[in-house]
């Protein structure tokens, strides 16, 4: 997604998680890896974009800033992970990951490159031992509404 304002200011991007999530961040801080009740990692979520360090926390059941919160019901609200990604400008580009399942269990190399016209996202796996294939995806920005392509790739 990229947002876009009239002068400079502060936007935010919210992933609410599911009842039961247990997340943590990776020794980076670039990534959130999501296990479930049984502890098993279902989930993983890599952030980028013009985030920097910090620009990403976790919240459950926060009133300052009002965060991670659900409402399975009128008037009744229970705590739940929430992710929040952060960025400052007059434009906010953020690429969003969800590796699930088995590619939970993976570690994976996120790029962006951003370019007139288009943004290239290239996911490839770290470390690959087992040759799984990498994705290419192709964003074009220029036309409304945005054309995205996503190629598989030998790694």
């Amino acid at each position: 997604d990229t947002l876009e304002a009239e002068g400079r200011r502060e936007f935010t991007q919210h992933w609410h998680l599911f009842h039961g999530a247990s997340p943590d961040f990776d020794e980076a801080g670039r990534a959130v890896h999501v296990t479930d009740e049984r502890d098993d990692r279902v989930l993983s979520i890599y952030q980028r974009g013009d985030l920097e360090s910090g620009d990403m926390a976790l919240y459950s059941g926060s009133e300052d800033p009002w965060s991670g919160w659900s409402a399975p019901r009128y008037e009744v609200r229970q705590p739940i992970w929430t992710l929040r990604s952060k960025t400052r400008g007059d434009s906010a580009p953020f690429v969003t990951v969800f590796a699930a399942n088995e590619h939970a269990l993976k570690a994976w190399n996120v790029t962006v490159a951003r370019g007139d016209g288009e943004d290239l996202v290239e996911v490839h796996s770290k470390g690959d031992t087992d040759h799984t294939p990498g994705y290419t995806v192709r964003i074009e920005h220029d036309v409304t509404p945005a054309r995205v392509h996503v190629m598989k790739s030998a790694h």
